[in-house]
Formats: C-alpha cells, sequence, structure tokens
C-alpha cells in the first residue's frame, strides 16, 4: 500500500514534470494544461505579492529587482511567457514593466 509520502512525492514529481515541459512551451494534454495554468497562475500572483509589499515598503531597488527577475524568467521560458500575456497581471502597471522589461532583454541580446 502506498504512503500518503509516496503520494505527495508522485504528485510533486509529475507537477514538476509539467511545469518544465509548460515553461518549455511543449504540447500539453488538455488536464496538464489546466495545471500548467494554475502553477502558472501561482507564480504571477507570487509575483503581484511581492510587488505590492515592496511597493508599500517604498524599495524601489526591490520592485526593479523582482521586474527584472520575472523577465528573465519569462524570456527564458516561452510557455510561461505565454501564459503571462493571457493573464491581468501583465496589463496593469507593474505587469507593463515586467513587458517592457521583457523588450529590453530580447533587444540586448
Amino acid at each position: 500500500m502506498a504512503s500518503d509520502t509516496d503520494d505527495r512525492e508522485s504528485y510533486y514529481r509529475r507537477a514538476a514534470d509539467v511545469w518544465q515541459r509548460g515553461c518549455r512551451g511543449d504540447s500539453l494534454s488538455e488536464r496538464e494544461y489546466r495545471g500548467f495554468v494554475k502553477l502558472a497562475r501561482d507564480r504571477f500572483h507570487t509575483f503581484s505579492l511581492s510587488i505590492q509589499h515592496s511597493h508599500v515598503q517604498g524599495d524601489a531597488d526591490k520592485i526593479q529587482s523582482l521586474i527584472r527577475g520575472l523577465a528573465l524568467e519569462l524570456v527564458r521560458a516561452p510557455g510561461l511567457e505565454a501564459e503571462w500575456h493571457r493573464t491581468d497581471w501583465a496589463a496593469d502597471d507593474f505587469g507593463s514593466m515586467v513587458t517592457g522589461m521583457l523588450d529590453e532583454l530580447r533587444n540586448q541580446a
């Protein structure tokens, strides 16, 4: 009989595989894609919370670091970037700064 630990490890291995393939832009089944979208939205929500906290703290350097970090992540992960552009986060003030940084990073390459 499988233990809860085995079940959890199996879940996380599958999630990691879906995350990696989704970030690369590989083909995913409908179920896998829904899982990837949830993971991507969690990532963007974490970014949003971090930005909001840094904004309240008045930490402009941290805000710039978060924007650059997400933009670098998106440049390296075309599937994640495609999902980013489907979200409301991409259209907000800080999201537009991420998109601007994406353009800047591509122009540097």
